[in-house]
This record gives structure tokens, sequence and C-alpha cells, in this order.
């Protein structure tokens, strides 16, 4: 199977952002283990606000890896059946076209 650069990339920058989500929420949730000793009704609203954030970003995140798959494999499901919808039509006009040559060239060679 032929490489395709442009698939790569995509892969390649689709695992980066996985890889800097991952961190970020990694990140968070150290942040709130390290500020669990500290009270005061502030910082447990803070803190309550981002714990709903957080889950609402691993459940986004996971949607969108999702969706980004499935219209992966659609695009791509289009793709390949442009390029052989195409394909078969350009063997058709280069057959005729090689038949247009052979027929005027053997009608050239007939006439000597």
């Amino acid at each position: 199977m032929a490489r395709n650069p442009q698939r790569e990339d995509v892969l390649e920058k689709r695992d980066e952002v996985v890889a800097n989500l991952r961190d970020l929420i990694s990140s968070a949730d150290e942040l709130l283990r390290t500020t669990a000793s500290y009270g005061g009704s502030e910082v447990e609203a803070a803190r309550e606000r981002l714990k709903k954030q957080l889950d609402v970003a691993r459940q986004e995140a996971g949607n969108y890896g999702h969706s980004l798959k499935e219209s992966y494999h659609a695009v791509s499901r289009a793709t390949d059946q442009c390029v052989h919808e195409h394909a078969w039509k350009a063997v058709c006009v280069a057959g005729v076209i090689g038949l247009l040559l052979g027929k005027c060239m053997s009608s050239d060679s007939s006439r000597r």
C-alpha cells in the first residue's frame, strides 16, 4: 500500500492534540489534589468549577475523537470511491484512444 503523507500528518497532529489534552487534564487533576487541603468558600467554589469543567472536557474529548474518526472514515470512503470511478473512466478513455491510434497506424501501413 502506498504511503499517504497527508494521512500521516493528520494522524500525527491528532496524536499531538490528544497528548496535549491528556497533559492538561492531568495537570488540572494534580492541581485539584494539591489544593485539597486549602479551605475557604472561594477555593472550594473554584475547585468545584474546575472539576465540572474537567468532566465536560473529558466528555467532549471523547466525543471529538469519535466524531473525528467517523469524519475521517467518511472522507476516506468517498475519496476511495471517487478515485475508483475516475480510474475506470481514465482506463476506458486510454483504451479508446489506443484503439483509434492502432486503427490509424494499421490503416496507414496497409495503404503503402
